[in-house]
């Protein structure tokens, strides 16, 4: 499924208020970027739509750039470029939510689903929808909204 620039605007609005409902206030996630196929500047704006999404729901990310230093309670952001067609063929990312949380965004298929130009927003989705997993503490998804 391809997406909009405004339809994305539109289902980012939408998914923070509806993930809203379930969200614990003023709560801070601490995301800690793995160097290595990605620049932080390429992510940058997605990381911040992905941070306006939370904010609205009074919930913070604290995006580190030394792993070494990421706490235990702190979640691994991995992105890699190459992802083989064999692994999650369906999918953008993954998160591991259970024990030592870690996200992995397949950041070579992201441009593949959006307009041009619209691959910060889409990563910004795909970042919340992670980040929500391990918010969550589950692999589940729903019917509509953020989690869909």
């Amino acid at each position: 499924m391809k997406l909009t620039a405004n339809g994305l605007s539109m289902l980012l609005a939408a998914s923070a208020s509806v993930y809203g409902q379930t969200a614990a206030p003023n709560r801070t996630v601490i995301v800690c970027v793995e160097p290595g196929a990605v620049s932080h500047g390429e992510v940058q704006v997605g990381e911040m739509f992905a941070s306006k999404i939370f904010a609205g729901i009074g919930v913070s990310i604290d995006w580190r750039y030394n792993v070494d230093d990421c706490p235990a309670a702190g979640v691994r952001l991995n992105f890699s470029r190459n992802t083989p067609f064999f692994v999650r063929p369906d999918a953008l990312a993954y998160a591991t939510p259970y024990g030592r949380t870690k996200i992995h965004i397949f950041y070579d298929r992201i441009p593949q689903h959006g307009e041009p130009g619209t691959s910060s927003i889409v990563l910004a989705y795909v970042l919340a929808h992670e980040i929500a997993h391990v918010i969550e503490g589950i692999e589940r998804h729903s019917g509509r909204g953020l989690m869909k």
